[in-house]
């Protein structure tokens, strides 16, 4: 990298055609000085220094590898605005994949980051690069994160709007307002879809994103049948006697670092009269709204099925954010009542699937499922997760979620709960970013707290 932006410098000043120009007649020489130039330079650094200038400008060079632009950046002009996302983006891809020096650390200690970034700082400068005020990537670092956020969570997973899990009796008063079609203007088949759409969250955290048009959705092909271990074709009648079915997450649109893990298969199974069994959810869905093996791609997970109805000849479209968002409240303030439901939304089956795994103990697991594990089942790529996953059977995965099933998350001490709340999303990272963000201020950087559980 330094011979090449060396390289970038001396033809720079070849191409100088103003009367200052440096040895106008002798590239070759003003080649030479500048090479020697830049040797000296490096000498001059600490060799410690000089290591982690490298160490940041590899992380740099991976991010602009990521949004396809050159690493070294313009040197005649400057476009703060841009040079300001590109920034912005570094710090967040740096603290995404980043692991911790030390090995009893689990994750990288906050401003890692930031010192990464810092360090390509102080090589684009000593070849002329352009570059942004920091106040700037700061500012342009807390919007960029706040998109992130809203895209992916609705800003629910932040004080003071983090919402608390559904405990066993919420669960079982949705479940009755839906089978005895307690919501007065929904239709029969709008109160099964809900059924249908809150086993799915309850089982694999489904965020909102996840299932709304504007994002990448769920749709009929992310479902793969099986019986005794043998793939079906997704056809009604094989449907009818799978015992199992797997389901693979789709990508997140607003999720431009990969974190969020799409490879991470998901495994159930068809277990008669479980509670809020995913599986037996999509069998029933399948069999009322039976779709073609060749159209299941386009076709979403979940519909409004009224609108289907007044529209038979057209595709099902996914719901929109703001149609799910008032059903759900809907169906919350008839079922558990105002006060509750205002604690609560949809993100609220994430937090519940993770105190449940942690509430879920047994032989195996007298202390309930570790945190570890619920990062898993988050579905959010981490070092950990990944060899857990990788030795982690489809039985195994599909015990654990049944185990879940069989848990309430009323029962885990309040400091637990904060733990597997913690965990469940990416908290880690979006604090480090946010601390990295606010830091402009010149005050204390407001890291987000942990909230108090009431349910």
């Amino acid at each position: 990298m330094r011979a090449l932006a060396s390289a970038r410098a001396a033809s720079r000043l070849i191409n100088d055609d103003s009367e200052y120009a440096i040895c106008p007649r002798d590239p070759t020489k003003l080649r030479s000085i500048v090479a020697d130039v830049d040797v000296r330079n490096a000498a001059s650094r600490e060799a410690s220094t000089q290591r982690k200038d490298d160490w940041g400008w590899s992380w740099w060079v991976r991010a602009c590898e990521a949004l396809d632009t050159p690493s070294l950046r313009p040197t005649d002009e400057l476009d703060e605005l841009r040079e300001s996302y590109v920034a912005s983006f570094a710090l967040m891809y740096t603290a995404a994949f980043m692991r911790p020096r030390s090995k009893a650390d689990k994750e990288a200690k906050p401003q890692s980051a930031w010192d990464a970034y810092s360090h390509a700082r102080t090589v684009l400068g000593e070849y002329g690069c352009l570059l942004p005020k920091q106040a700037t990537v700061r500012r342009t670092l807390k919007g960029t994160l706040r998109n992130y956020i809203r895209g992916t969570f609705d800003d629910e997973v932040l004080v003071p709007r983090r919402k608390q899990p559904f405990s066993r009796a919420h669960e079982k008063a949705l479940l009755t307002a839906l089978a005895l079609r307690s919501v007065s203007n929904w239709s029969e088949g709008a109160h099964e879809m809900m059924e249908w759409m809150l086993a799915f969250a309850r089982c694999i955290g489904a965020r909102k994103a996840e299932l709304c048009a504007g994002g990448k959705w769920f749709s009929r092909a992310s479902v793969t049948w099986y019986l005794k271990g043998r793939k079906l074709r997704p056809t009604p009648e094989n449907i009818a006697r799978a015992d199992r079915v797997e389901i693979r997450p789709v990508a997140s649109k607003s999720d431009p670092f990969n974190m969020n893990w799409g490879g991470c298969l998901m495994t159930f199974d068809i277990i008669p009269g479980e509670h809020m069994s995913v599986a037996l959810a999509l069998r029933a869905l399948e069999l009322k709204y039976p779709v073609a093996p060749d159209q299941r791609s386009a076709v979403p997970l979940f519909f409004d099925v009224d609108a289907a109805a007044a529209s038979p000849d057209d595709r099902p479209m996914p719901v929109a954010a703001a149609w799910l968002t008032a059903r759900f409240a809907e169906l919350m303030r008839l079922a558990i009542g105002l006060e509750q439901a205002a604690a609560r939304s949809w993100h609220s089956w994430r937090v519940t699937l993770a105190c449940s795994l942690r509430a879920a103990v047994d032989g195996d697991h007298p202390d309930g499922r570790s945190l570890d594990i619920v990062k898993l089942f988050g579905r959010w790529r981490s070092d950990a997760a990944v060899k857990i996953y990788a030795r982690l059977t489809p039985d195994a995965y599909a015990r654990h979620i049944s185990a879940s099933l069989r848990s309430d998350a009323a029962h885990l001490t309040e400091a637990s709960a904060l733990e597997a709340m913690d965990n469940i999303d990416p908290m880690a990272f979006i604090r480090e970013m946010e601390t990295i963000a606010d830091a402009d201020s010149g005050a204390a950087p407001q890291v987000p707290k942990l909230s108090l559980i009431h349910i």
